[in-house]
């Protein structure tokens, strides 16, 4: 994969909370639960593995509207920012994305 040049915007998902998924180990040794998040909407640029996100959660439990604007779903920053490294298709236009969180707010 090609270096990433470091003014390039970092792409970001818009997506609900649904729980914790299994445990973990961080590489520092620390053991957590990870999060799982869930979205119907679109990332800013397309996923792909070994490129950083930034995770936006939203907090309104309404469906998203073809042209609605962010601020309808109550978005807050759950500090998410992290590589994706593993993305699993699961059927035609839908994905399972794996990110390891780098921030440590969280």
């Amino acid at each position: 994969m090609e270096k990433r040049r470091m003014d390039e915007e970092v792409p970001m998902i818009c997506a609900w909370w649904r729980g914790y998924g299994a445990p973990h180990q961080r590489p520092n040794g620390q053991k957590v639960l990870a999060h799982v998040y869930e979205t119907r909407l679109k990332p800013t640029t397309p996923l792909e593995k070994g490129r950083r996100v930034r995770l936006i959660a939203l907090f309104s439990a309404q469906l998203p509207a073809p042209i609605a604007p962010i601020e309808q779903y109550e978005p807050y920053e759950p500090h998410v920012y992290g590589e994706v490294i593993r993305i699993l298709v699961l059927e035609a236009g839908w994905a399972r994305a794996t990110v390891i969180n780098e921030c440590s707010g969280n």
